[in-house]
C-alpha cells in the first residue's frame, strides 16, 4: 500500500524524482525537463521531454523523439508501430511525418502520491528502453536477463 499524501502534480515533484533516479536533465524555457536517453543494448536513442500540460498543468506528458533508427520504409515503420501499440500499453508509438515518437499522457487533476508518480516515470523510461531495443528486432526481455546475469557475475567476481 502506498504511504504518504496525495499532492498536486508539479514540476518540483517531477524534478525531485528525476534527481532521485539520477537522470541528467536540462530545463527548457517552458520549465519542461529534457534529456537524452540511450540504453547500452540499443543503437537507437531518444530525446525525452517530461512536461505538464493542460489549463492547470495537471496532465503529465512524456514525449520521446526516437533517433538513430534502422532504415525502414514508411510502410514498414507503420507496421512496426502498429505492432508495438497492439502489444504494449505504453508508451504509445506513432509516426508523425518522418519522426518516430513515443508518448504518454495522464490527467492527474486530483493529485498523485509521490511514489506512484515515481513508479509511472520509471515504468515509462523502461518502456522507452524496451522500444529502443525492440525496433532493432532484438528481444528486450532476453537482453535484460543477460544484462542482469552479467551484473551478477561481475559482483561475484568482485567478492
Amino acid at each position: 500500500m502506498l504511504q504518504g499524501v496525495v499532492e498536486p502534480i508539479s514540476r518540483t515533484l517531477i524534478q525531485g524524482i528525476l534527481e532521485e533516479m539520477d537522470v541528467k536533465y536540462m530545463v527548457d524555457k517552458d520549465g519542461d525537463f529534457v534529456f537524452f536517453f540511450k540504453d547500452e543494448m540499443a543503437r537507437a536513442t531518444a530525446i525525452v521531454m517530461i512536461s505538464l500540460q493542460g489549463p492547470r498543468e495537471q496532465i503529465l506528458t512524456v514525449m520521446a523523439r526516437v533517433e538513430n533508427t534502422p532504415s525502414l520504409s514508411r510502410a514498414d515503420w507503420l507496421e512496426k508501430v502498429n505492432l508495438w501499440n497492439a502489444k504494449k500499453r505504453w508508451p504509445r508509438a506513432l509516426l508523425a511525418g518522418d519522426h518516430l515518437t513515443l508518448d504518454f499522457h495522464l490527467n492527474l487533476d486530483k493529485g498523485v502520491h509521490r511514489e506512484l508518480l515515481k513508479d509511472i516515470i520509471f515504468t515509462l523510461l523502461g518502456g522507452i528502453t524496451q522500444f529502443l531495443v525492440w525496433i532493432e528486432d532484438r528481444d528486450p526481455e532476453a537482453e535484460l536477463r543477460e544484462r542482469l546475469l552479467r551484473e551478477l557475475l561481475r559482483r561475484l567476481q568482485e567478492e
